[in-house]
């Protein structure tokens, strides 16, 4: 059996590869990332880095050209400045009417086509793995049956504290994992959650977003907050 991850980049798809690697093998896992015209291309730099560090191969489809005619502003054709906002508070701005800048139509159904026609050309005993949301999950629980839905696919619930890591976060994240191999995963993803706050305060530091005292303040804390952790769960950091 092998596998064909999509692969973002982001910490859930990395979560799917390095299941899908445990499971068979780095000789038999093939990584696909889609370059969608994307203005961040630091997306795909982190993906060639995982696919790198799990020893997998790393597939690179573009499929650019089927955007180019969208101004989205996720995209390098768009004038549009990138929101800083949540998905939720740009939706908030539209009232629900019309669709946010940052939806590129269709993109995650490229995607996944991309990631399925690459799985059945490696062959026909290749799994592609994808992520659901957990109401997908359930409509497909309840049309296949849960044993035939969990024999293709893997799980991956709330428990597995999945957050939006930016790139330095997920790195930092997969030293962490590799010198602290007997450690649960959720219990290493919530150290980088605390990872992320630091490198979040810094870079408020550094646009001039907070005063002097309350960035001491706040770094203190978190170290606090971290060294507790690390000791808790015994955590080796080098």
């Amino acid at each position: 059996m092998k596998a064909a991850v999509l692969a973002s980049g982001g910490v859930d798809s990395t979560t799917a590869l390095a299941q899908a690697v445990e499971r068979y093998g780095a000789a038999k896992v093939t990584a696909v990332s889609v370059l969608y015209g994307q203005k961040h291309i630091k997306e795909l730099e982190a993906a060639e880095k995982i696919a790198s560090y799990y020893g997998v191969e790393h597939i690179s489809v573009d499929a650019a050209p089927l955007f180019q005619y969208s101004r989205a502003s996720l995209l390098q054709g768009s004038p549009e400045p990138v929101p800083k906002e949540c998905y939720a508070d740009q939706l908030k701005k539209t009232q629900g009417k019309a669709p946010v800048s940052t939806c590129v139509p269709f993109r995650n159904g490229i995607f996944l086509a991309a990631a399925a026609g690459i799985a059945l050309s490696l062959g026909s005993d290749t799994l592609g793995f994808v992520l659901l949301k957990n109401e997908d999950w359930g409509n497909l629980e309840t049309l296949v049956g849960k044993d035939k839905l969990e024999h293709y696919f893997s799980p991956i619930t709330l428990e597995t504290l999945m957050f939006d890591l930016d790139f330095n976060v997920v790195m930092d994240y997969l030293q962490i994992a590799e010198i602290n191999e007997d450690i649960p995963f959720d219990i290493l993803i919530s150290y980088s959650s605390i990872t992320s706050k630091e490198y979040e305060l810094e870079n408020q530091k550094e646009e001039g977003k907070i005063n002097l005292k309350i960035y001491l303040q706040l770094k203190r804390e978190l170290k606090e907050e971290k060294d507790n952790f690390v000791s808790e769960y015994g955590l080796k950091l080098s």
